[in-house]
């Protein structure tokens, strides 16, 4: 499903629907799918940065959680971005 609506261009115009996919793979362990549909999008806001660095922080991959922000830093991002942390585990 994922690949055939990036096919068509979907999910780089559509923030909302692609934030939950980054969120819905980062929770399930699928941290590199996550990592690459945010990757794809035009612009990317803190909220889908949050959804990747939850992940991150959550399946126990605290050095790719900074890299996301050295990622935001390397984009000019950082002072436009207020992230909460995901941090508490379930």
């Amino acid at each position: 499903m994922h690949e055939k609506l990036l096919k068509r261009g979907f999910l780089e115009n559509d923030i909302v629907f692609s934030t939950a996919l980054v969120d819905m793979y980062a929770k399930c362990g699928a941290l590199e799918k996550a990592q690459q549909v945010l990757e794809g999008l035009f612009a990317r806001d803190s909220i889908c940065w949050n959804a990747l660095i939850t992940g991150y922080t959550q399946q126990g991959h605290d050095h790719g959680a900074l890299n996301c922000f050295k990622q935001i830093e390397n984009e000019g991002l950082s002072n436009k971005f207020m992230i909460k942390f995901g941090a508490e585990t379930s």
